[in-house]
């Protein structure tokens, strides 16, 4: 099975929403993990990376079985449960999630090793999908450009709500964090359908904030050798 179907899968469960809160969770995260599996397939199929390709299928295939699993146990519950009085679904008058009142931040992946903490002042590149929690439906996804990271830079006020809330993540963790409406409102993280917003993360890389300044100086730089130079050009050709 390829890449592309796995992505296609995980885009579907991504939708599902059943009755039980604590199942549907786990399928939620299932989800997540098979786009961020399948946006790795992707990236290192486009390097030749063959022999990571096929342990990346391999994990895609382990958690697409428990995926499965899970919307086994889903189906069985909700064919189990009790209707309400008018005979309808009970689960169906449920609203899609509890409000969310403030910043809510969980990890979801925690790495063996940390090699590097986001601090205050880093730039990062990470992976995400952003969901409105009112509807389910995801309206932003680094899945959709190519599965390209998309780096959030600290000097970019739009990009402080998520950088914030990353704060003390390492490379490679993933994070699940929820913003009120409020929070979100008018900034990029929006998701224009009015309801508070989630969005699940992977930290693929940290660009620390001295590193930062040393390439900015260096770039100056670069452009100050760039000018003397060009007026060395112009008194030599006046001679």
């Amino acid at each position: 099975m390829g890449w592309k179907t796995f992505l296609a899968i995980a885009c579907i469960f991504s939708h599902v929403y059943l009755a039980s809160s604590d199942l549907a969770a786990d399928l939620d995260t299932l989800a997540t993990k098979l786009k961020l599996s399948a946006g790795q397939i992707s990236i290192n199929a486009k390097d030749g990376s063959l022999s990571t390709v096929e342990k990346n299928v391999e994990e895609a295939r382990s958690i697409l079985s428990k995926i499965e699993a899970v919307t086994r146990d889903l189906k069985h519950q909700k064919s189990s449960s009790s209707s309400g009085a008018d005979g309808s679904d009970a689960a169906s008058q449920q609203p899609l999630h509890e409000p969310v009142t403030e910043l809510e931040v969980k990890v979801t992946g925690e790495v063996s090793v940390c090699s590097k903490r986001v601090e205050e002042g880093d730039s990062l590149r990470v992976h995400y999908i952003g969901k409105d929690l009112q509807t389910g439906n995801i309206f932003s996804s680094t899945f959709h450009t190519g599965s390209i990271p998309e780096r959030l830079r600290a000097e970019d006020e739009e990009d402080q709500p998520l950088l914030s809330a990353l704060q003390g993540a390492c490379e490679e963790e993933r994070r699940r964090i929820k913003f009120p409406r409020s929070l979100v409102e008018g900034s990029r993280f929006e998701s224009g359908e009015g309801g508070d917003v989630q969005f699940d993360v992977e930290v693929t890389s940290i660009s620390k904030a001295r590193q930062n300044v040393r390439e900015e100086e260096k770039a100056k730089g670069g452009k100050r050798r760039g000018k003397k130079r060009g007026k060395g050009k112009g008194k030599a050709g006046k001679k």
